[in-house]
């Protein structure tokens, strides 16, 4: 009895965890459209990251780009987020960066952090019934 209703409390958390997470992907993404300022940038080249795990290593990539924000300074930044492809050096792209912190920038139309917050949710809204069910099935159990 009492694993059901500490398996159906760890389920809830993690799935509101997931929710939470999704939450802030979905606000950030919100943020570049809203406030973000478009803009042509040139790839000028990249940065990768590497993680090491059980399955082995993987390679990520981030774009470095030039552009002049609107104020005229020239900038360089790498996004944020791991780009979907790689870029050929010299290829134009648009970018979004935020006005109050102009290093901080997207490439326009990459869906990757959109498809990550939209797992997200799906797994914790899941979680989060489960969880739910679990604790109500408790209940039930102990008052009946």
């Amino acid at each position: 009895m009492v694993f059901l209703a500490v398996f159906g409390a760890v389920t809830l958390l993690l799935g509101l965890t997931f929710v939470v997470i999704a939450t802030a992907l979905t606000r950030s993404e919100r943020r570049f459209a809203r406030t973000g300022i478009q803009v042509a940038g040139n790839v000028v080249g990249e940065e990768q990251h590497t993680r090491r795990s059980q399955s082995g290593v993987t390679v990520y990539y981030h774009p470095v780009i030039e552009y002049q924000t609107a104020d005229g300074h020239l900038l360089r930044a790498s996004t944020e987020v791991n780009a979907q492809r790689r870029h050929t050096i010299g290829t134009q792209v648009k970018i979004r960066y935020l006005p109050d912190a102009p290093t901080r920038i997207r490439l326009v139309g990459e869906t990757l952090l959109r498809r990550i917050s939209a797992i997200f949710l799906g797994v914790g809204a899941l979680f989060t019934l489960l969880g739910l069910i679990l604790l109500t099935v408790w209940l039930i159990k102990i008052t009946g």
